[in-house]
């Protein structure tokens, strides 16, 4: 059985990284940013709907990570099921045992989840094919994941089929 998820791109970047919105944890819609330059997934919101969307986390340690402003550090947590449900399609995917970094934001209502390709490594993803839409297509709706320190990425290792 194949699984696709469709989300409706806000907005389309320049270099093919396309603004979406999915249900993240059955719990908040949220803005996310496939993003083929990322390594791991961050999440940017306040420390209350951190702690509400992810009930269930291990902290890791803490990592450097290089960006605009330069290098900071980001705590990192394991997560076992990151759900992301599309709000097109209505269908959902859980990444289990994804690693994700988090910035504390000041705002109070409003969240943001980088997601990098590299989450994606089983699936198809076509970007803005047919209308404005991000389609994901793949033969699970549950990817087994892994950290890699040494690359500081993530990847998918295995479907549950």
């Amino acid at each position: 059985m194949s699984y696709l998820l469709e989300f409706n791109i806000v907005m389309q970047t320049w270099d093919a990284r396309p603004l979406f919105e999915a249900d993240i944890n059955d719990k908040y819609d949220i803005f996310c940013m496939y993003d083929s330059g990322a390594n791991l997934p961050i999440v940017c919101c306040n420390k209350v709907m951190f702690n509400s969307l992810f009930q269930y986390k291990n902290f890791l340690c803490s990592l450097s990570i290089d960006g605009i402003g330069g290098s900071r550090r980001y705590p990192l947590y394991q997560l076992p099921i990151f759900n992301i449900r599309s709000n097109v399609s209505k269908n959902s995917i859980d990444f289990l045992n994804l690693v994700i970094a988090y910035q504390e934001s000041s705002v109070k209502s409003s969240a943001f989840v980088l997601l990098p390709s590299s989450m994606f490594g089983l699936m198809d993803v076509y970007i803005g094919l047919y209308r404005d839409l991000l389609s994901l297509r793949c033969d699970s709706n549950k990817i087994n994941m892994r950290y890699s320190p040494e690359l500081g990425t993530v990847y998918p290792v295995g479907l549950f089929i």
